[in-house]
This record gives C-alpha cells, structure tokens and sequence, in this order.
C-alpha cells in the first residue's frame, strides 16, 4: 500500500536512547564511620516492573541462583502519541548528496511527530538505595534532558531528542505476612519527542 520496504530503526534507537540515559548509576554502601563497604552498579533492562516483581515473588529470599539482584532499574515503553502541535507541511523532506557521489541524491520525509511516553521503575530492597538512585537522577531533568542523535544514517544528520520527566511516585509494596519479603518502587514517567 505504502511503496517500497524500509527499516531504519527509529523506535529501537528511542529505546536505546532512553536506556543509555541510566545505564551507568552507581551506589555506595557505607558503615556507620561512612567508609565505604560496597560499590555497585545498577543494572537495567528493558522490560515491565510486573516481570520483575514476579521473580522476586517466585524467590522472595533470593536464595537461588539468581538472574536478577536488587536494586535494579527497568524500563518499557507505555504510550505512542501522534504530536500534531509539532506537525510540519508533508511535502517537506530532508535532503543531502551522497558522500561517494555529489551527483546522487538522499532524500527524506520529515519525520512524523510522535511522542513515545516511558516509565522508568527503580527496584530495591533498601529504602536507601532506592533515593540514592533517584536523587542521580532528578537533578539532570528541569524538567527535560536533551539527547543529539542521528536517527537514520544514510541522511547523516542529528535531531535533538528531548526527554520530559513528566511525574515520579514511590511504592512499597507490602502483601503477606512480615516475613514476606517487601518492595520498594520508585517510579518515573517521561516524555520523549
């Protein structure tokens, strides 16, 4: 219906583009002298908060050999908006020459104005790890941190990429007894265009 078949990996490049935004928070653990017990490096993937609380539900002592270890981060996309405030006229494209020929010509579309909305849960089992981790990031966003990315490589151009913290709540979850282990959710809703 469209024409020809292409791929270039726009929505994967968003996910990456979010990811990379955390993948690199460390904490400390530190004794009552404040020297520092522990260095850790928290880990993230992409996948809902549900799929991590069901690990940790399958094995609330995290006593067996072990795929996932507190705190972590994970990340999911949870909406796709078309923006029409950011609408631009369709016939306007992008254009270049090709870097091997001056004489060929690379053109494309605008890119369609979509806001992708994330949600970013930090997981831990210390209430103090968890606002370790969120106070690394909130201090970035005002409310927005902006990325320059080059989203198709055949154009060879960079789009600044911002990302809206729009919201973060916290969540201790607490079901059964006092002996089942609890959850400590802080969770980030963002923005990005």
């Amino acid at each position: 219906m469209f024409g020809a078949d292409f791929y270039h990996q726009s929505l994967r490049r968003y996910i990456t583009i979010f990811g990379t935004l955390f993948n690199e928070i460390l904490i400390t653990r530190e004794d009552s002298n404040s020297a520092t017990l522990k260095s850790l490096t928290v880990p993230i993937a992409y996948g809902p908060m549900q799929k991590f609380l069901a690990r940790l539900d399958g094995d609330p002592n995290l006593d067996h050999q072990v795929a996932m270890s507190l705190p972590r981060l994970s990340f999911e996309i949870t909406n796709i908006v078309y923006d029409p405030e950011r609408r631009l006229t369709s016939p306007v494209r992008n254009t270049k020459t090709s870097s091997a020929n001056n004489a060929i010509l690379i053109t494309q579309y605008v890119p369609a104005p979509y806001n992708i909305d994330f949600s970013l849960t930090v997981m831990a089992k210390y209430a103090e790890d968890g606002t370790k981790i969120v106070e690394q990031i909130l201090p970035y966003f005002k409310p927005e941190w902006t990325s320059s990315v080059k989203l198709v490589d055949t154009m060879n151009e960079y789009f600044d990429i911002p990302t809206i913290l729009t919201s973060v709540s916290n969540d201790e979850v607490y079901e059964g007894d006092f002996s089942t282990r609890r959850a400590i959710l802080w969770k980030a809703t963002s923005l990005v265009q």
